[in-house]
């Protein structure tokens, strides 16, 4: 595997974290950003990716700054087609006044059976991912928050033990507290409030602000959901405020501790690297990528997009392959030619020999043109049957118990959008459902990913048939 690349984005700065799997090696850098000018952000981020020649295939990013709910639920169903449609049923009460259509959500189970469920608003993510294509940046997965930071500590005692504490990654201006209950992450909570508010000769008030923010936050959870914490790992830029650990211990009577996350991992690091807690969020989210599993806000439409990139740039990397082998072919072609030229001595056999060479060239760049060719033909094909794999397969995972199809046709017409004539698929699905409201159900799975559903028709009482069209 190659480097991964974990990038911790604030409002302020973003910082980069470049991991190396096989060589257990690290390396890292901060990006200032200049606030409402995202020109200057993006132009000084491809500076940093160029002068460090940093990966682009493999990186993961967190959002942070909008509204993000991760909480662990305790659905009734662990089957995981069940749990779909559990959570289809419950969305609106999980995410209580905000409008489905504005919402990506993304979910990870654990082996205790609970389910973590990270929610953001759309418009956010849309915003975040426009930012990242202009500094030329498509990332594998973007995280909720500081939940990577559970990747990073992992194996410490507390985690192994089964604990309940926290995770306190202070920031600049902003701040995010993890809790972890059972050796799993229960919630994070995004507090406003960092060591850009410090100042020398105010640690004391510093530190009674600090208090005052995570005691009502933890009283939240002691009344809501029975955490008792009484310890917290301190991580981020904590550093920047001398004594604030000691402090912070003595005031909350709390077991404060602040490991060296790179120990944890037990690997090497750049020059002048060896405890630098600023960096523990992108190196967690570095570690993410390794397994590539857990939560992605990435939307589903940018995640299909991006596994067709990756087709067709494989399909590239083929065809170029095939031309080098046929420019290798001429190149022995050519070299045995000229070995016969220089052979005075068999000039009346080099003539036939030549001739039959040259056909033999002429025939390898006719099949090199017809293996294009078809290369060409065959990527549109696959990138078809793909398509419709990708729809079949959508369709039928979705499908309501009681309910099954009879029968399934597509067709197709042109429409004009401004300059622009697209083509639009309509496919009409026939089935059978034991009730209405297997029909009812089966229409709002379609409803987040396709357009123009109409119910044709539906007939019958108690088992009923119907026909839906729908716009892909």
């Amino acid at each position: 595997m190659g480097s991964i690349v974990g990038l911790d984005i604030s409002d302020e700065f973003i910082k980069v974290f470049e991991f190396l799997p096989g060589e257990n090696r690290i390396s890292c850098a901060t990006i200032r950003l200049s606030v409402g000018d995202t020109a200057s952000s993006c132009k000084r981020v491809i500076e940093i990716f160029e002068k460090l020649k940093l990966c682009r295939d493999n990186i993961v990013v967190n959002l942070r700054g909008s509204y993000i709910l991760a909480r662990s639920y305790q659905p009734p169903l662990s089957n995981k087609a069940d749990f779909e449609d559990w959570f289809v049923n419950n969305i609106e009460s999980l995410i209580p006044s905000t409008p489905i259509d504005d919402v990506v959500y993304s979910y990870q189970r654990f082996k205790s059976g609970r389910v973590l469920i990270a929610f953001a608003r759309l418009q956010q993510v849309r915003r975040q991912l426009d930012f990242l294509k202009s500094c030329n940046i498509a990332p594998q997965m973007i995280d909720a928050s500081a939940l990577a930071l559970y990747n990073v500590f992992k194996e410490h005692p507390w985690t192994k033990q089964r604990s309940d504490f926290g995770i306190l990654n202070l920031g600049y201006k902003r701040s995010e507290l993890l809790l972890i209950t059972g050796g799993e992450p229960y919630g994070v909570n995004e507090i406003d409030f960092g060591v850009g508010y410090y100042k020398k000769a105010e640690l004391k008030n510093f530190v009674l602000s600090l208090q005052s923010v995570l005691l009502r936050v933890l009283s939240y959870y002691k009344r809501s959901a029975g955490l008792e914490i009484k310890k917290i790992i301190m991580t981020g830029d904590y550093k920047r405020v001398p004594g604030l650990k000691k402090n912070l211990k003595e005031i909350m009577d709390m077991d404060i501790q602040t490991p060296n996350p790179f120990r944890l991992k037990k690997i090497s690091s750049s020059a002048g690297l060896k405890h630098n807690p600023s960096y523990t969020l992108a190196y967690g989210l570095a570690l993410k990528g390794l397994d590539s599993e857990g939560i992605n806000l990435i939307p589903y439409e940018e995640q299909q997009a991006q596994k067709r990139l990756k087709y067709r740039t494989r399909m590239k990397q083929l065809a170029k392959k095939s031309l080098i082998y046929a420019g290798i072919s001429a190149f022995v072609l050519l070299a045995i030619i000229l070995f016969f030229i220089k052979n005075n001595q068999k000039f009346s056999k080099l003539i036939e020999k030549l001739e039959l060479r040259r056909s033999t060239f002429n025939t390898v760049i006719n099949e090199n043109r017809v293996i294009s060719e078809k290369l060409s033909k065959l990527q549109e094909l696959s990138r078809k049957r793909v398509f419709w794999s990708e729809f079949l397969y959508h369709l039928g995972s979705n499908l309501p118990a009681g309910l099954y199809f009879t029968e399934l046709k597509s067709d197709f017409r042109l429409v004009s959008q401004g300059k622009e004539v697209v083509r639009k698929t309509t496919v009409q699905v026939k089935g059978k459902a034991k009730d209405y409201k297997a029909v009812l159900n089966f229409i709002k799975v379609l409803e987040k990913e396709y357009h123009n559903i109409v119910i044709e028709s539906i007939k019958g009482e108690g088992e009923c048939t119907f026909t839906i069209n729908l716009e892909i």
